[in-house]
């Protein structure tokens, strides 16, 4: 009987740790602690205007944007870009946006649907840089993000 009060109580902390320790990446619908690079950084903000191809180093798809939408930044260190990115949205429909990135990109490293809702993704790496472009499906067109790191 000992033991199994024993295990009942080990089965109870463990649970009650699990469950205040909060969801870590359990698919939950908490809010997350955003990621903020150090405010020492000196920083750029593009906000309002698309950074160019040559800027992110992956096409960026132009067609029937929500100018709205648009939010870009750039974040240098002693002189040098090492973070250059953008989120925005087209009003085009998400087939649209895949097949012209694929027609630009080839075949997307992974796709995710959750909910009926569709992500796809590249990864390009050149010259020292890592641009990952990322589109995923909405109901009222497709959402873009693009983001350039130095490696």
């Amino acid at each position: 009987m000992k033991r199994k009060l024993f295990c009942l109580f080990t089965i109870l902390v463990i649970v009650a740790a699990g469950s205040l320790s909060g969801c870590g990446g359990c698919g939950c619908q908490d809010e997350h602690p955003v990621y903020l690079p150090p405010e020492d950084l000196p920083q750029s903000d593009y906000s309002g205007s698309l950074p160019s191809e040559a800027e992110l180093g992956a096409p960026v798809y132009s067609d029937n944007l929500d100018p709205s939408s648009v939010q870009s930044s750039k974040t240098e260190t002693d002189g040098e870009v090492t973070h250059v990115g953008v989120d925005y949205s087209t009003f085009d429909d998400f087939d649209t946006v895949l097949a012209w990135y694929e027609g630009q990109l080839g075949e997307p490293k992974e796709t995710q649907e959750i909910n009926g809702q569709y992500t796809v993704w590249w990864i390009l790496v050149k010259d020292g840089k890592q641009a990952e472009v990322i589109i995923t499906g909405k109901d009222d067109g497709t959402a873009i993000s693009i983001l350039n790191d130095k490696l």
